[in-house]
């Protein structure tokens, strides 16, 4: 896994927002689904946003940002600032 923080435009610009966002790299093996996945959660590509518009970082306040993922049924859960703001469930 690894996480960070991306903007649409490609500059980090905080006039633009900036989303969290994960990669996640499962087994390469091919043969179980659901232990074999792998991908790039962009917030820009990837759906499950639980507002009209995404929610965005726009100013350099501190912000708690949060990952979870429920193995039951594979589906990812994004928080910011104690709000779901992303909703992924696997395979996308």
């Amino acid at each position: 896994w690894s996480f960070g923080l991306h903007s649409n435009s490609g500059e980090g610009a905080l006039n633009r927002g900036i989303i969290p966002w994960a990669r996640f790299m499962g087994s390469p093996r091919g043969k179980d689904p659901n232990h074999d996945t792998g991908g790039i959660l962009l917030p820009f590509v990837s759906p499950g946003f639980t507002g009209a518009k995404p929610v965005m970082i726009t100013n350099n306040d501190w912000h708690h940002v949060a990952w979870q993922f429920r193995y039951q049924d594979q589906t990812h859960f994004f928080f910011l600032d104690g709000k779901l703001i992303r909703r992924i469930q696997l395979p996308i």
